[in-house]
C-alpha cells in the first residue's frame, strides 16, 4: 500500500500521479516498486543509489529514449532528483531470459533486439561521429588495477595488450544502451519486445553493445548472433570484429571485479571463463 513507502516517496507519487488515499505496491526488489493507480494503469517506481545512475537514466529518457525507441521502452512520467526517483509506465510480458532455450521464440526475441538496437544506435547525438579508441583503453586499464591480485601476472599482462590496442583503433559513436542482453529485454504475449533500464546509456562504441551478447549469451549459439545480425540489418565489419574480440577483455574483467565486491560467484565464474576464452583466442592468431 502507499503507506508502506518512504514518505519522500509517496509524497513524490501524490504529486505526480494525484491525491491518493491507497496505491496497490508490490516491491520488485531493493529500491524498485511496481504501482498500480486506480484506473489499473502500472507503473515502475525506481529510486537509484547513486546520483550518477539517476543522472544518467533521466538523461537518457529525456534525450534520445522516445526518439529512438518510442513505445518500443518505458515512458517517463515523473522524476524527483533529490530523492534519485523515475516514474516509468511498466512493460507489459516477462523478461527475454525466460524464454525457453532454442526455441523459436528466443530466436524471435533476439532477432527483434536487433531490429530496435539498430533504432537506437541511428539517435542522432551532438559527439563526433567517429573517435580513438584511448578512452576505452583507459578504461580497461583502470579496471585491470581495480582487479588487483584477483588477476595473475600473466592475465594482467594480456588485458594490457588488449588495452593497447584499443587505443590505437578507431571506433564509430552511437546512443548506446551498454547493458543490451536478454534480462533488459522483455517479450509480451504477442511476442512483441521491449527494452528497459537504460542507467548505463551514454555515447560510447557502437559495437560494445553487442559485447555482452557476444561473451556471454552467443558463446556457442551463433544462431542467436545470426538471428541478431538479420535484425540489426548488416553483418560485422572487419574492424567491427576486431573491436568485439576487445571488448571481450573489459566484459572479463569487470564481471571478476564486480563479482567479488558483489560476491555473486556466478558472474566472478563468468568473468574467469570469459579470461580464459581471451587467452586461448589470443593464442589462436587474433
Amino acid at each position: 500500500m502507499l503507506t508502506a513507502l518512504p514518505e519522500p516517496v509517496t509524497g513524490f507519487l501524490q504529486r505526480t500521479l494525484g491525491p491518493l488515499d491507497e496505491l496497490p505496491t508490490t516491491m520488485l526488489s531493493d529500491r524498485l516498486w511496481e504501482i498500480s493507480d486506480r484506473s489499473g494503469e502500472r507503473y515502475i517506481l525506481k529510486q537509484h543509489r547513486a546520483d550518477t545512475r539517476w543522472r544518467a537514466e533521466h538523461h537518457a529518457y529525456v534525450t534520445w529514449i522516445g526518439s529512438g525507441l518510442g513505445d518500443a521502452a518505458p515512458r517517463l512520467v515523473g522524476a524527483e532528483a533529490d530523492q534519485r526517483l523515475l516514474l516509468l509506465t511498466a512493460l507489459p510480458g516477462v523478461r527475454a531470459e525466460s524464454l525457453p532455450a532454442g526455441s523459436g521464440t528466443e530466436l524471435q526475441a533476439h532477432r527483434a533486439a536487433g531490429r530496435l538496437l539498430a533504432h537506437l544506435h541511428r539517435t542522432p547525438h551532438s559527439e563526433p561521429p567517429v573517435s580513438g579508441g584511448d578512452r576505452l583503453a583507459g578504461r580497461l586499464s583502470s579496471w585491470v588495477q581495480r582487479a588487483g591480485p584477483l588477476l595473475g601476472e600473466h592475465q594482467r599482462h594480456m588485458l594490457r595488450e588488449h588495452a593497447v590496442r584499443l587505443a590505437g583503433l578507431q571506433v564509430e559513436n552511437a546512443v548506446c544502451h551498454l547493458d543490451y542482453q536478454p534480462r533488459n529485454w522483455m517479450v509480451d504475449a504477442a511476442g512483441q519486445l521491449r527494452v528497459l533500464d537504460f542507467e548505463h546509456t551514454r555515447i560510447d562504441a557502437r559495437v560494445r553493445d553487442l559485447a555482452r551478447l557476444a561473451h556471454r549469451h552467443w558463446v556457442d549459439h551463433p544462431r542467436l548472433r545470426d538471428a541478431f545480425l538479420d535484425g540489426y540489418g548488416r553483418a560485422l565489419t572487419p574492424g567491427e570484429a576486431v573491436l568485439l574480440h576487445h571488448f571481450g577483455a573489459i566484459e572479463a574483467v569487470t564481471a571478476i571485479v564486480r563479482g567479488h565486491e558483489t560476491g555473486n560467484r556466478r558472474l566472478l565464474a563468468y568473468g574467469a571463463q570469459a579470461l580464459t576464452r581471451l587467452a586461448a583466442s589470443t593464442t589462436e592468431g587474433h
